[in-house]
């Protein structure tokens, strides 16, 4: 990455916390043993902020944990697409004692991919259970305490695929409009106290997650995977992957006084995607 990129992403990521939240803020991220996940959690915990990650992959998740604090980084095992797995969640996160004040809506499973006569109910369900429907839940159980405290930060993480269409991926693209739909929706009806939610819609990230579907699709298409990642920056204005730690300053923007008038906004973070195939 263009280390002029590098400094105004550290410099993004050192603007204060919001003076409304606590000093010390509990922040919830969903989806948060690897990937973004991680990375936004990390540059949360370098702030000062107390973090609790939720996800499905315990492995990742205690490998996590055991090298962080507890006073700082606490771990659930749990699927947000299921109801009852959310309740135990929220169980734990109760444990700091503390209401959540920022909520991060990390996760985004990929879903079925096929042309829209072959999709089944369940798999719509599938993306729609745990892309939106998670979110919904994760939002219903801090609503209360940031209105209760007049302050909060919701940050929901889309796809540029919202915009981009690719096809025969209806259910994510479906499942992250249906977020953003939400995102709106908290707003405007959560402003009046104090909370904040926006959208971000992070393009292709370089990460292990891209490089795997990179792999798949140049095997399937018999072609070398640079030669397939040099088509696909075509049409990136940029010409670039996105990195993870830019996403993730973002989502750090949107919890300070830099963005204390910002609500209700699509932030892409995606070097200018025109096309996804």
């Amino acid at each position: 990455m263009n280390p002029a990129v590098h400094r105004l992403a550290d410099t993004a990521s050192q603007i204060p916390f919001s003076t409304l939240l606590p000093a010390s803020p509990l922040v919830l991220i969903t989806g948060g043993a690897g990937g973004l996940g991680r990375e936004i959690a990390l540059q949360f915990m370098a702030r000062g902020a107390r973090v609790h990650v939720c996800d499905i992959d315990a492995k990742r998740l205690a490998e996590f944990a055991e090298q962080h604090d507890a006073s700082q980084l606490r771990t659930s095992c749990a699927d947000i697409g299921d109801a009852r797995a959310a309740e135990r969640l929220f169980e734990d996160v109760a444990a700091w004692g503390d209401p959540v004040s920022v909520l991060v809506n990390n996760v985004g499973i990929a879903g079925a991919r096929a042309p829209v006569d072959e999709l089944t109910d369940e798999a719509w369900l599938e993306s729609l259970q745990a892309n939106f429907l998670g979110a919904t839940r994760c939002v219903r159980h801090v609503a209360s305490g940031m209105k209760q405290a007049r302050a909060g930060v919701i940050v929901n993480i889309s796809t540029v695929s919202v915009r981009t269409l690719p096809p025969s991926r209806a259910p994510y693209i479906v499942s992250k409009a249906a977020l953003e739909s939400l995102s709106m929706t908290l707003a405007r009806e959560l402003g009046s106290f104090g909370v904040r939610a926006n959208i971000i819609r992070p393009g292709g990230m370089d990460n292990d997650r891209l490089r795997q579907v990179l792999a798949r699709v140049a095997a399937e298409e018999g072609l070398d995977v640079d030669v397939l990642l040099a088509r696909e920056m075509k049409h990136v204005w940029m010409r670039t992957l996105v990195s993870m730690h830019d996403v993730a300053s973002m989502v750090l923007y949107l919890a300070s006084d830099a963005a204390k008038h910002v609500t209700g906004q699509v932030i892409e973070v995606d070097g200018g995607v025109d096309w996804e195939g």
